[in-house]
């Protein structure tokens, strides 16, 4: 089902982008392009490729969970514009 000029401006509101009024049926063009481009893609048989078989990759590399240096919580807060209670301090931002 193709879009059309409406369903653009549907789309541009919901998504608060501005679109001038000339160029909605440009963009419902290129849209619908996309999804015809998307439309092809799925009719693409993969029954028949595993989904988790890929050529030339090897297994992930995993690295040991060691508990390393902790401790520095004054390093940290160095950096803070401020901080309270071993914390960052930021502005109260909901009232």
């Amino acid at each position: 089902m193709p879009l059309k000029k409406e369903d653009v401006k549907k789309i541009a509101r919901l998504s608060r982008i501005k679109v001038e009024e000339q160029e909605y049926e440009h963009i419902a063009g290129q849209l619908n392009s996309i999804m015809d481009w998307i439309d092809q893609l799925t009719a693409v048989d993969t029954s028949s490729i595993d989904a988790k078989s890929q050529e030339g990759v090897s297994a992930m590399f995993e690295r040991a969970d060691i508990v390393t240096a902790g401790g520095i919580v004054n390093d940290i807060l160095a950096n803070a514009p401020s901080s309270q209670h071993n914390m960052f301090a930021v502005p109260k931002v909901i009232e």
